[in-house]
């Protein structure tokens, strides 16, 4: 199976490294914080909601909690100085949540698509096949990838398996995908607000996912990349905790009416 070797940091000044190091670690100590904040905010709506209320927000709210951990978590490995003993459990480490963050937020926009488009059952069979694939996926990246620690150059790499690296973030696309094209094709027939923000986070981790696509094949400078994977990670991190705002804002604007569509009643938003 082809691989690639992660490429060990090239000489750079002192000056240009330490500034290089002050950027990736300010951009992970904001997503750490917006994280925290994320899933502080999501346990404190749980507490806060009536028990019928509580049920419908439960399986949302543990894919925002699982996604915010694994995001604190990821930015705290990201930090350990690696050595050649802990160099190899820092990396499986990061091979268990690293794909649970990236599946968990799959899984949050596909449940959030299934709840516009009224549940149906199509919908949902799509979702559970796209969530499987990624996580096949997932499990063959955790067992063709992994890290290697360079005792000639003293530093931790990583072995990534080209296959799989391309393979899972199409998996990761083809999720983005589907949430875009099955948003849009409700626009005008359910509520216009949760249709355009289900729609502008899909097309906008389209585009982060693209980028990391071309960016894992046209990169090869180690900063470039370590910033391009922090941007993606924060990106993410943003897109699912903006819920949270946007949440606020249909509940500031709008007043609740029940409505039923012959198998269950819905809430949902309109004019004052």
């Amino acid at each position: 199976m082809a691989t690639t070797n992660a490429t060990a940091p090239a000489d750079v000044s002192n000056d240009t490294a330490a500034f290089q190091a002050r950027v990736i670690l300010w951009l992970e100590i904001t997503s750490a914080v917006l994280s925290f904040i994320g899933g502080c905010l999501t346990v404190w709506k749980l507490i806060k909601l009536d028990a019928l209320k509580r049920a419908q927000f439960r399986i949302a709210a543990s894919l925002m909690i699982t996604f915010n951990t694994c995001s604190i978590i990821l930015d705290v490995l990201n930090n350990v100085q690696e050595t050649e003993d802990n160099c190899l459990w820092i990396n499986q480490l990061m091979n268990v949540f690293s794909p649970l963050f990236f599946i968990s937020f799959d899984s949050f926009i596909l449940y959030k698509s299934y709840v516009i488009c009224n549940s149906k059952t199509w919908v949902k069979v799509v979702c559970v096949l796209l969530v499987v694939h990624r996580v096949v996926w997932a499990i063959a990246d955790n067992i063709l990838s992994g890290g290697y620690w360079d005792a000639v150059d003293g530093y931790c790499g990583y072995n990534q398996n080209v296959i799989t690296g391309i393979g899972y973030y199409v998996a990761d696309m083809l999720c983005d995908i589907f949430c875009t094209v099955l948003n849009l094709s409700y626009w005008g027939t359910v509520s216009l607000d949760l249709v355009k923000e289900n729609t502008v986070r899909s097309v906008i981790v389209v585009a982060a996912t693209a980028f990391a696509i071309y960016g894992t094949q046209n990169f090869d400078d180690y900063f470039e990349l370590l910033l391009m994977f922090t941007l993606q990670n924060l990106v993410f991190v943003l897109a699912l905790n903006v819920e949270h705002l946007w949440m606020y804002m249909r509940q500031a604007k709008f007043r609740r009416t029940q409505v039923s569509d012959g198998r269950r009643t819905y809430e949902i938003s309109s004019a004052k």
